[in-house]
């Protein structure tokens, strides 16, 4: 890779694993149990790579949810849709806009180690020219506008922070406890290394169905 090359997807690495997050998984499972509504809930994957995280989703923590995994490589969702998961509940399709509107809006989106460059940004003091923050906001501004109002957008391992975003005040943090700190640093929007532990919020709840038209990103933004 160019120091100015810029990747299709935010994250280039597929590595991924079964369970991977069972903190963060379980703590979304009781937020929906104390709301009481566990059952019929649709959920989303984005950048599901091989399935994994769908079949966690499905086999663990929300048996009786829909749930939609998408992602930019044709060839990790052919991996996925071999994985022992139940077809009545899961199914898994390439990353567009459309398909996000077609499919929703989800009642939560985990973006599980997608809006990151790793190990690429690893020290660097500022990433503006590897990952730029409007790349971030751009893959972030689909997933607010597919949440439902009162959804989740779950996000861990992220290179910049949901705070930073221009719609974050129509979220509320979620407290989940005990979730382990994200080994991936983070970023000022300028990009500029921020150092020092990342808070532990990753889970954001809409608080609003506005969406302002002013920040509607130009051109799409993949997985």
């Amino acid at each position: 890779m160019t120091e100015n090359a810029v990747p299709k997807s935010h994250q280039v690495d597929n590595t991924t694993r079964l369970d991977r997050y069972p903190r963060l998984f379980r703590g979304v499972r009781e937020h929906f149990l104390r709301s009481g509504t566990l059952t019929g809930l649709k959920l989303l994957s984005f950048g599901c790579s091989s399935g994994e995280e769908v079949e966690t989703l499905n086999r663990f923590y929300f048996p009786e949810a829909q749930i939609l995994g998408v992602d930019v490589n044709a060839g990790v969702l052919q991996q996925a849709r071999t994985r022992c998961v139940d077809p009545d509940f899961t199914q898994f399709e390439l990353f567009s806009e459309a398909t996000m509107v077609q499919k929703g809006p989800f009642d939560a989106i985990f973006a599980m180690s997608v809006f990151c460059l790793w190990p690429q940004t690893q020290g660097v003091k500022n990433i503006a020219h590897l990952y730029a923050f409007e790349k971030f906001a751009q893959g972030m501004l689909l997933l607010h506008n597919a949440v439902k109002p009162g959804g989740l957008i779950v996000i861990f391992n992220a290179n910049y922070r949901f705070a930073d975003l221009p719609f974050a005040e129509e979220y509320s943090a979620i407290q989940i406890p005990n979730v382990n700190i994200s080994f991936v640093e983070q970023f000022t929007p300028a990009g500029d290394a921020i150092g020092g532990v990342n808070p532990p919020e990753c889970a954001f709840q809409k608080m609003t169905s506005d969406v302002s038209a002013a920040c509607r990103p130009e051109r799409s933004a993949g997985v």
